[in-house]
């Protein structure tokens, strides 16, 4: 357990010992009380203007900021490097030259001042949303942003640039343009369950290039994955007169339909189209 007494410091990306601030939790509760900082602010190294609590330079202070924020204080990364300020200044609400909870305390309280939502949709409730919704809602946020607020994905993309969450039975997936790492769609569906992979792995197993009702039947009844061998029940294929074939070819033509039982009560029943 943390103790009010406790100290903790926390330093600024390339900050050396000089800029170094130790804080007390006791008095970061009370600092809330203080008066809030000036919206706009100016940079003294560059003489820049830019919007206080932006720290990522989108034109906007939001929560995406105070996620960002929140996660570099922690020391958390983005990809597996470090989490990066777009404009450190910004953050600096204090406007003492460092950054620290106090600064964090502040950003929390002018927003709620600003009107802006303390909190956004929850995975769950976003699972509800149609895939133009959930495009709308997460289109405001840079992918950093994303999964600052969210959580990292459950899943990364291969080959493409995006990733997911897997909740509640669903599957929420985002992708983004590699070049402009601006959003491009999202995607709310249902996870595929086991007897969706099952008739997906048969399916395709039934249309197999130069496959025969011998080698078709002797693949399902000996295959480990999913455990077909000790579940599949019956195996039936019917040629094109609706004759039942023991063997031959499984294709077009010549075979018509196959029907596969397994677990007793699930039946399938696939054309030949190959």
């Amino acid at each position: 357990m943390i103790s009010a007494d406790k100290t903790f410091t926390f330093y600024k990306q390339g900050d050396t010992m000089n800029n170094i601030k130790k804080i007390s939790f006791a008095l970061a509760a009370s600092f809330l009380l203080l008066p809030t900082a000036v919206p706009i602010v100016n940079a003294e190294d560059n003489d820049s203007v830019f919007l206080s609590g932006d720290i990522n330079s989108d034109g906007e202070f939001n929560v995406a900021d105070v996620a960002v924020f929140q996660r570099w204080l922690l020391g958390d990364s983005f990809y597996g490097d470090d989490i990066k300020l777009n404009n450190w200044k910004a953050a600096d609400l204090c406007n003492d030259g460092r950054l620290d909870v106090f600064d964090l305390c502040i950003m929390k309280q002018e927003l709620l001042k600003n009107g802006e939502p303390a909190e956004l949709p929850t995975l769950i409730e976003i699972s509800e949303m149609s895939n133009e919704e959930a495009t709308e809602l997460f289109s405001k946020y840079t992918f950093q942003d994303i999964e600052s607020i969210w959580g990292k994905f459950d899943i990364y993309f291969s080959g493409l640039y995006g990733g997911g969450w897997e909740i509640e039975g669903k599957s929420i997936d985002l992708s983004f343009d590699y070049y402009t790492q601006k959003l491009d769609r999202v995607s709310i569906q249902p996870m595929p369950t086991e007897d969706d992979y099952i008739r997906s792995f048969i399916r395709q197993k039934v249309n197999s290039p130069y496959q025969t009702v011998e080698r078709f039947t002797s693949t399902i009844y000996s295959t480990e994955e999913y455990n077909l061998k000790n579940r599949v029940t019956s195996i039936t294929v019917y040629g094109v007169d609706g004759e039942i074939m023991t063997s031959g070819e499984l294709r077009s033509g010549v075979a018509k339909t196959v029907v596969v039982c397994y677990d007793e009560d699930k039946r399938l029943e696939y054309d030949v189209v190959y």
